[in-house]
């Protein structure tokens, strides 16, 4: 059921004496106002980014202005690696004891993805379930993000996984892996033959 407006507030309507169904009441009735006439969308050229020149994350006047935002963050808030959380958290945070996280379990292998000091960028592993309780698993890595970026000049920045699947039955053994340049917003989607 629809309901008149109440006192104060006014509903344009194309013609004096417009009644809602089951309303003994017309609706408040008022003239369009220029700011309605005039009204005009805005075109392509009126919607810019004043940030977009900062899509290109690898720039130098990019690099320039984040480094700047960076100091005025730290003048603001103090050098976070001065507190003693900050040492602690990093301890945590670089362990070798990391409980390998399993992010995709496919045709019984389990998929990790892994970063530490010789991985920097990480790397996609997998190995069997008995192979993953042991205390020192056998990986077998599948993608190599340092050695793909060494090779193709890009420093690649991991952005998971989509398998394909075609429906039960059918092995699954493609994925789109999603990848970015330097850890940019932008995405590259690659078939992946696993």
């Amino acid at each position: 059921r629809l309901f008149a407006p109440s006192a104060g507030l006014r509903l344009f309507a194309p013609s004096a004496g417009l009644r809602l169904r089951g309303s003994a009441r017309p609706l408040a009735t008022a003239a369009p106002s220029m700011s309605m006439v005039d009204a005009a969308l805005p075109t392509l050229e009126d919607l810019t980014d004043p940030r977009e020149w900062l899509e290109e994350v690898e720039g130098d006047k990019q690099i320039g202005w984040v480094k700047e935002q960076n100091a005025d963050a730290v003048a603001r808030i103090g050098e976070p690696s001065d507190k003693p959380l900050y040492g602690r958290l990093l301890e945590i945070m670089e362990s070798d004891e990391k409980i390998p996280y399993i992010g995709r379990v496919l045709n019984g292998l389990y998929y990790n993805f892994w970063q530490d000091e010789t991985h920097v960028r990480g790397i996609w592993r997998r190995c069997t379930l008995d192979e993953y309780r042991k205390e020192e698993p056998a990986w077998e890595t599948a993608l190599d993000l340092d050695a793909l970026g060494a090779a193709e000049g890009v420093s690649w920045v991991w952005g998971g996984s989509t398998l394909l699947d075609e429906g039960p039955g059918v092995r699954k053994d493609r994925v789109m892996v999603s990848l970015s340049r330097g850890g940019a917003d932008a995405k590259v989607s690659r078939e992946f033959d696993l």
